[in-house]
């Protein structure tokens, strides 16, 4: 390809698919025959699973492509298995075409009449016709006035079969059943196309994708729905699992088997059919293996035929089933569920591990070893067997050699299933972890593509533990100065903003706040890292001065990033919307993590127990005005799928806040004022006015005090918006009247024209609770008040508890020889 000339390409889909064997042998470099890894000497020996084939190995050049090891790409090789196993990763489907197959005609026992409507619903599915497909279940044959459905017996365990009864619905109506969808689909196909709806390569969306898995999930059910076919009238015998690795036969009833001499078929024999010469020897003249209860083994050579002959027969609706585009026409085989080829990954791929001069194995290596160890068994026991017979000896050597070729043959199976998901290998040792295979070398957190190909490092963010902080607003977060100086900003210079930058051009990349970069107009980058004060300064003074005459853009300065920046926050797993949200930045000095406010915790679904969090620095304008005014903090109260809030205070708060509010707390002058100024911060510009406004004190004789109850009411006469009235609201809240004394009305919050006139203030006010009052003011001021409400709240709690201290020891949950006895006589009293 010349990369001069690109082509006018794109990638519109990607499809997964399984490899066939034929296709793994044209893969594979050489065939691997030998478990043994290494000679006495500590070569690889030829055909072990460090061949030179398979890449270049301890300073050998690769005889594949000639590369020593630092330019060989590896290649891959094979296992080639004496019988078929059965793919781990496609057993549930195995068991489920098994059962719904028929042992006489090779159909499906479900009806063709069915077979076909799932066959039509399919087909629309892969050009996205949905509501085509809902409506093909209306469509009857002319001459029947029942839907498809009824057209069938369902009365599965009649003696009399469907085919003798009147209630059978003619060979006639049936074919004109299914050439009337045929021809409606094929309308529908046409009509969508025409009308754009649809396109020859189909219609792939979310809503598809779970229609067609709904079709699929039913069309299963209803194959397993049928205990005799409905095409040829046998009843077939039933199977059963174990685990992963092997199937057994069960017996049919007397019932059962009157009913299949009566219609006189012969069930053909299966394991006659194989197209491998090597596994059918293996198996073509071993006696019936019977298992308890009546049941039989049922070898994997029997069930790949009985599934070729069910895949030839039905490969038109199979076809829908297992390709999703309409352009896909594959043949469709049942090998999909076997291999009777292993691939062997390349050699740099399992490397071994070097602990001074010792040497240990890769995990994979003995995975695949096991395999190939079990593989020359199996032929060994064969040999044997055939000599046997061709000797025609008999006897117990003949038995006990069966019995070891039968208990190989699950072996080789376990292997294979430990070499593909470990967690469905029934041989695993109890009590040792399994060597990892290919599933759970790519699944998970430790997996290949989360831990190694998924982008973990990205620029212009950084990822640290959270610290709690309920000194910030709860729309800050707190920066240390270790990232400050490593986040920068590209801003433009302007006549606006020249002054500061010069300045943290001068401040350079190691003091904050500086800069590490200047852009010119013609996109060149001037590094500051190095340069003297000198330097720095010379380039400072240029910043409005044009490189060119001609240039437009300006220079733009690499600063660092300072306070009131916004970022994006976002602690994974990323659950909802409000996981990531875009907070203000404050640069904290001394600080060595980020630093959260606890109003931010449910949100974030995070705890200060060593939680770590991203932080993501918007580099441009449009980003920066949707993270301020689309994705802020004070936006995302509200959660979107109920409406109830997110965000609240907790823990100790609560505590304070119904300590603070309680009808006994008062305040002097200069506490009420100093509660006031701590919490509102007038100088951070949280108020509406240019003053904190007071209120009157509840008490003036013998001295002047404010009680808990008017601090609440100052602050939110301070935070509303200016000209606009109070908010009014009745709540309650969740501590009984009964506990604050007889006739006591705590239970009851009241807020009228802005002032607490009644209630104790809660979780449920001021917590992330409905209906309470941080609540009100978000619905009545919008979130930015609401915000500034649960900082200062955050603020005054802390203040006021840090003020009056509050414990709670063991003292507090000590039971008392007082407590037992008004315990005692509580329960008399009522009993």
């Amino acid at each position: 390809m010349d990369i001069s000339k690109p082509v006018g390409s794109e990638i519109t889909s990607v499809d997964f698919g399984v490899l066939s064997d034929d296709e793994i042998r044209k893969l594979s470099a050489k065939q691997i025959t030998n478990p043994i890894v290494f000679d006495n000497l500590g070569h690889p020996i030829n055909g072990g699973l460090y061949d030179l084939s398979l890449g270049a190995f301890l300073r050998n050049v690769c005889t594949t492509c000639g590369l020593d090891e630092k330019f060989c790409p590896g290649h891959m090789g094979h296992i080639e298995l004496p019988v078929p196993v059965y793919n781990p990763m496609f057993f549930n489907q195995l068991y489920i075409f098994l059962r719904s197959a028929c042992l006489y005609c090779h159909n499906f026992k479900l009806n063709q009449v069915e077979v076909h409507k799932y066959q039509c619903k399919l087909h629309l599915i892969q050009y996205g016709l949905l509501l085509e497909c809902v409506e093909l279940d209306n469509i009857l044959a002319s001459s029947s006035k029942k839907s498809p459905d009824d057209e069938i017996d369902e009365d599965d365990e009649d003696e009399e079969d469907e085919y003798t009864s009147g209630k059978s619905v003619s060979s006639k109506s049936k074919k004109e059943l299914m050439e009337r969808r045929e021809l409606f689909v094929k309308n529908a196909i046409e009509k969508a196309l025409n009308e754009g709806r649809t396109s020859h390569r189909g219609i792939v969306t979310a809503s598809v994708s779970e229609e067609r898995k709904a079709v699929i999930h039913e069309f299963y059910k209803a194959l397993l729905s049928r205990p005799k076919c409905h095409n040829c009238g046998m009843y077939s015998p039933g199977f059963r699992k174990d685990g992963f690795t092997k199937i057994f036969e069960n017996s049919l009833t007397e019932k059962q088997i009157t009913n299949n001499r009566v219609k006189g078929l012969q069930r053909p024999s299966m394991i006659k059919k194989s197209n491998n010469k090597s596994s059918s020897s293996e198996v073509s003249d071993l006696p019936n293996i019977k298992h308890k209860g009546g049941s039989k083994y049922v070898l994997s050579t029997e069930i790949r035929n009985i599934l070729r002959s069910l895949f030839n027969k039905e490969q038109h609706v199979l076809q829908k089933v297992f390709h999703s585009r309409p352009y896909q026409h594959d043949h469709v085989s049942g090998d999909i569920f076997f291999k009777q080829s292993v691939l062997v990954p390349p050699t740099r791929f399992r490397l071994p591990s070097k602990l001074g001069d010792e040497i240990h194995e890769n995990a994979q290596n003995e995975l695949l070893s096991n395999i190939i160890k079990t593989s020359v068994l199996i032929r060994t026991l064969n040999d044997q067997i055939s000599n046997m017979y061709k000797d025609k000896l008999g006897g117990e050597d003949k038995k006990i050699l069966f019995n070891r070729l039968m208990n190989a043959f699950v072996t080789l199976q376990n292997d294979v299933n430990a070499f593909i998901d470990s967690t469905k290998n029934q041989n695993a040792p109890a009590g040792k972890v399994p060597n990892p295979g290919i599933k759970q070398a790519l699944e998970k957190k430790e997996g290949l593509f989360r831990k190694h190909m998924m982008g973990k490092r990205v620029n212009y963010a950084a990822r640290s533990v959270i610290s709690p902080d309920p000194n910030l607003e709860t729309n800050e977060i707190g920066v240390p100065p270790v990232f400050a100086t490593k986040l920068t900003y590209p801003e433009p210079v302007t006549s606006y903003n020249a002054a500061e930058l010069r300045q943290a051009v001068i401040n350079g990349p190691d003091t904050w706040p500086g800069a590490i970069q200047i852009q010119n107009e013609d996109g060149s980058l001037v590094s500051l890292v190095g340069m003297t004060l000198e330097q720095r300064k010379a380039l400072a003074n240029q910043l409005l001065t044009p490189s060119n005459g001609n240039s437009v853009v300006g220079k733009k300065v690499y600063r660092h990033i300072k306070n009131n920046d916004v970022v994006i926050m976002n602690r994974q797993p990323t659950l909802h919307k409000a996981s990531m949200m875009g907070h203000k930045v404050r640069v904290l000095p001394g600080e060595k993590t980020l630093r959260l406010h606890y109003a931010n915790t449910g949100a974030y679904n995070a705890d200060f127990d060593g939680d770590e969090m991203n932080m993501h620095f918007p580099q441009n304008e449009n980003a920066r005005a949707e993270a301020l005014n689309l994705a802020n903090t004070d936006s995302q109260y509200l959660t979107p799928t109920s409406g109830s809030p997110l965000r609240g205070l907790i823990q100790d708060h609560i505590s304070a806040g119904v300590w603070l509010t309680s009808k006994d707390t008062f305040f002097t002058r200069e506490t009420y004022q100093q509660l006031i100024y701590g919490c509102i911060r007038p100088e951070d510009g949280h108020t509406t006015r240019n003053r904190i406004i007071t209120v009157p004190p509840a008490v003036y004789k013998p001295e002047m005090l404010w009680t808990g109850k008017q601090v609440i009411t100052t602050i939110l006469l301070n935070i509303k918006p200016e000209n606009v009235p109070g908010v009014n609201l009745i709540s309650k809240n969740k501590i009984k009247s009964d506990y604050w004394g007889e006739g006591s009305t705590e239970n009851d919050v009241i807020f009228k024209n802005g002032e607490l006139l009644c209630g104790i203030l809660d979780k449920s006010q001021y917590g992330a609770s409905q209906f309470g009052i941080i609540h009100s003011l978000h619905e009545v001021y919008g979130p930015t008040v609401a915000g500034k409400a649960l900082s200062i709240l955050g603020r005054l709690f802390t203040n006021y508890i840090m003020m009056t201290a509050f414990t709670c020891g063991m003292d507090d949950l000590r039971l008392t020889d007082e407590g037992n006895k008004w315990r005692k006589g509580y329960l008399e009293t009522i009993c």
